[in-house]
């Protein structure tokens, strides 16, 4: 995609962030769901902000986890998240998905051990686990990649493969229940992509 057209893309996210108008109750498809997003600082804003609020628009409860519950973490450009449930509290049970948002806070989260738990621990209870941009390179560190059909941002395809990952050039890959897409300017994909899958079990 050309850049003028990524940032095009990624300016009309943002745009609709701002200008979202409240759901009724018939476009909450995720109402009673509780979604996981995994914090650390330097998390890319886009990727974690507009998933954030947009499946809470559809209806879900999304709970801001990371190493440290009440710190807030810097996202770049220091738009800050405050954490509300330390990752060693939380439990594949309570929760139907993750998402991991990009930046460089995966290469954070991949050395506290207590998130490669939990992401294992989503991984075996069967939950849908969504990572955008460099959110794969935490699950690659936990393991969770071989022989899985994924995307990400395009100058990670070595590293992931070496993974054991399928890497390919799209902007959303959905293999069973993990979901992955390339960067900021496809949040828009991955985020309808989240809702559709968890709306329609």
């Amino acid at each position: 995609m050309y850049p003028l057209r990524r940032f095009c893309r990624a300016f009309a996210a943002l745009i609709a962030l701002a200008t979202f108008a409240p759901a009724t109750t018939a476009d909450r498809p995720l109402a009673g769901q509780r979604i996981a997003l995994l914090l650390a600082d330097e998390f890319n804003a886009v990727e974690a902000f507009y998933p954030y609020l947009r499946l809470k628009e559809a209806g879900a409860e999304v709970i801001l986890i990371g190493a440290e519950r009440g710190r807030a973490y810097n996202g770049r450009g220091r738009y800050p998240l405050t954490c509300e449930l330390a990752v060693a509290d939380a439990r594949a049970d309570d929760f139907s998905a993750v998402v991991i948002p990009g930046g460089d806070a995966p290469k954070r989260m991949r050395e506290i051990p207590a998130v490669i738990a939990f992401v294992r621990e989503m991984a075996a209870r069967d939950r849908w686990i969504a990572a955008v941009c460099h959110g794969p390179q935490l699950l690659g560190a936990a393991d969770l990649l071989r022989g899985r059909k994924i995307t990400s941002w395009p100058t990670l395809d070595t590293e992931l493969r070496s993974y054991g990952a399928l890497w390919e050039n799209a902007v959303v890959v959905v293999d069973g229940k993990l979901i992955t897409s390339q960067d900021p300017w496809t949040i828009d994909r991955f985020t309808a992509e989240i809702i559709a899958r968890l709306g329609h079990p």
